[in-house]
């Protein structure tokens, strides 16, 4: 009886042994699952941080861009029309990606710049467009156009040309312009005449 007693004993204390050693691992193995569910929290915090900053450089450039595009290209057909459109630059996200469009809005009414305004006032903003990015980029202060501006009506042409030289003198820019629009040379600084005979150019 005492012997059966002792063994039991002696069983019961191997177990609790084994179970505390059991529960020492057990121990261990959850504060390294702790530690790394707390680096998985830092890095998942600092990668939310990153996502943040990320998306408001994103919307301070997008503002930057509306700003920069639609001044300029209001600015251009501001000068040769006599009731212009305002030229709209919106930004919209759409399945994890950014679209932009670009709009003319007169009396709070939106339209596609080919749609409904006529092809005079899209060649204007097309110019003023290309001169634009031109701003934005670091490439040389040049604009080479080869027969622009087909689409104006003669009564806006005039204009067209003192925009031309009223843009290059406010940004800089030097204009290169092919055109037999005899409005277009009367307005240029320097102008050069190229002929063709049975000889050539």
């Amino acid at each position: 009886s005492l012997n059966l007693r002792g063994s039991m004993l002696s069983n019961w204390k191997q177990t609790l042994i084994e179970k505390q050693a059991e529960r020492k691992i057990l121990t261990r193995q959850l504060d390294q699952h702790h530690a790394e569910l707390t680096e998985w929290k830092r890095l998942l915090g600092k990668r939310e941080i990153a996502h943040r900053i990320i998306q408001t450089a994103a919307q301070l450039t997008q503002a930057a861009l509306q700003e920069q595009l639609g001044s300029v290209v209001t600015m251009a057909l501001s000068s040769v029309f006599d009731e212009p459109y305002e030229f709209v630059v919106e930004f919209v996200s759409k399945r994890n990606s950014t679209e932009c469009t670009l709009l003319f809005e007169r009396h709070e009414e939106r339209c596609a710049p080919l749609d409904d305004s006529g092809y005079g006032a899209a060649d204007i903003a097309s110019i003023a467009l290309r001169i634009s990015f031109r701003e934005t980029g670091s490439t040389r202060p040049i604009l080479i156009l080869d027969e622009p501006c087909k689409n104006i009506s003669r009564d806006y042409k005039a204009l067209t040309a003192v925009m031309f030289k009223e843009m290059c003198k406010k940004l800089g820019l030097q204009m290169i312009v092919v055109s037999h629009i005899p409005e277009f040379r009367e307005g240029a600084d320097q102008l050069f005449m190229i002929t063709m005979d049975h000889r050539g150019i």
